[in-house]
């Protein structure tokens, strides 16, 4: 039997291994080609998740609580349904927050200033509620670190530039520190640090939260990659069921109660009402994730666990990830040179493709390296089927002719 395999391999001409060549290098450009493709992205947020599933142990919410701004608070409570959102009540839930002695607390609400050169820096109808912000801000940076978001915008020269802020002023407390919000195209990679025009670095929102929490470990991660961002695992929404409260359910409850839930722990202020009114319209600030639609705010929170649970891989540098994808072509299209039939071709692709699941997988889980390996899986079909195609038509002209 290994004789008949042997000679179908040394009976291909010379033809048939250029074609193989010629899939390869259209493979490889056609993935180059659709990297920012959506349904692309979609496929490939499917199989991470998936290896990410297979995990010894699944993660959960170790370190943050989520305080979330919902239908009833913004719709139907004291909010209005107003943008942007009223300042003297983030000022609220500083103060009682800082009451229950969180670690960190985080503000995952747009609080860029209307005007892009923040002159003036707000509405002169909010300006007495954003003093208020800015005070409480100042009194519970005192006592624990404050994460405030950033937002960020590309110039024509192709650098970014911090936009202005409504909390910003001259004498900005100590404790308190911000980080950008816009997220990642893939959103599998944990933003970190971006170089602004003029040289000055601006931290991630959840780099700053954890900068602020533990630096070390942003230290580490740092350190490990230099130039680019890693990829990170996902917690379900669901996990997050006991570790997150409503912004209405905080201001209710007592100070020794809530310090049960939030006490030592980061606390991320974000919102989840719906964009159009109670119940209706999708949820604000939704992002394509490996789970599905998600809002930011816990994107955010993800970034954070990953980065503190050292559940971070350093992607695979592109001529790695070449050269497994030669190699496995390499092995599969003389694997299926050897094959006689169709079931036996089929049994080479589904043989390779598992094995090679099975070796990102110990690669994830155990080197904390992930190598997006879809390319590698079109190849194996893409092979094939020009194959069957190039034999119908040379039938076909066999029996025409």
């Amino acid at each position: 039997m290994r004789s008949g395999w042997l000679d179908r391999v040394r009976s291909k001409s010379y033809a048939h291994w250029f074609r193989c060549l010629c899939l390869l290098g259209l493979g490889l450009i056609v993935e180059h080609q659709l990297h920012e493709n959506d349904a692309w992205r979609q496929a490939r947020f499917r199989v991470y998740r998936l290896l990410n599933s297979l995990a010894p142990r699944a993660p959960i919410p170790a370190n943050t609580v989520l305080v979330l701004i919902e239908d009833t608070e913004y719709w139907t409570g004291e909010l209005a349904g107003r943008a942007p959102l009223k300042r003297s009540y983030l000022a609220r839930l500083l103060r009682k927050l800082n009451d229950a002695n969180p670690a960190v607390i985080a503000v995952d609400i747009d609080l860029r200033s209307p005007l892009p050169e923040g002159e003036p820096i707000e509405h002169p109808d909010y300006a007495p509620e954003r003093n208020e912000f800015v005070a409480a801000l100042a009194e519970v940076a005192a006592q624990r670190p404050v994460v405030l978001s950033s937002t960020v915008r590309r110039n024509s020269d192709g650098t970014y530039s911090r936009e202005r802020a409504v909390y910003d002023s001259p004498e900005r407390p100590a404790g308190v520190f911000h980080g950008y919000i816009e997220l990642p195209f893939d959103t599998r990679l944990v933003p970190l640090s971006l170089t602004l025009a003029g040289g000055a670095q601006l931290d991630s929102f959840s780099q700053a939260i954890v900068r602020a929490f533990r630096p070390q470990i942003i230290e580490r991660v740092e350190a490990d990659n230099h130039s680019s961002f890693p990829y990170g695992s996902y917690i379900p929404e669901e996990e997050y069921k006991e570790f997150k409260l409503t912004a209405g359910k905080v201001l209710e409850t007592s100070a020794q109660e809530l310090k049960k839930r939030v006490a030592n722990r980061i606390v991320l202020i974000g919102g989840e009402w719906h964009a159009l009114a109670y119940g209706r319209g999708p949820r604000i600030d939704l992002h394509e994730t490996p789970l599905g639609k998600t809002p930011g705010v816990f994107v955010h929170a993800n970034y954070v666990e990953a980065l503190l649970e050292r559940r971070v891989f350093p992607p695979a540098s592109p001529s790695a990830i070449h050269l497994i994808c030669v190699l496995l072509s390499v092995g599969v299209a003389v694997g299926l040179a050897g094959a006689g039939h169709v079931a036996s071709r089929l049994g080479v692709i589904i043989g390779v493709g598992s094995l090679f699941l099975a070796f990102n997988y110990f690669l994830l889980h155990n080197a904390g390296t992930y190598c997006d390996f879809l390319v590698p899986l079109i190849l194996l079909v893409a092979h094939p089927l020009a194959e069957e195609v190039l034999h119908w038509r040379g039938l076909a002209q066999g029996t025409t002719g």
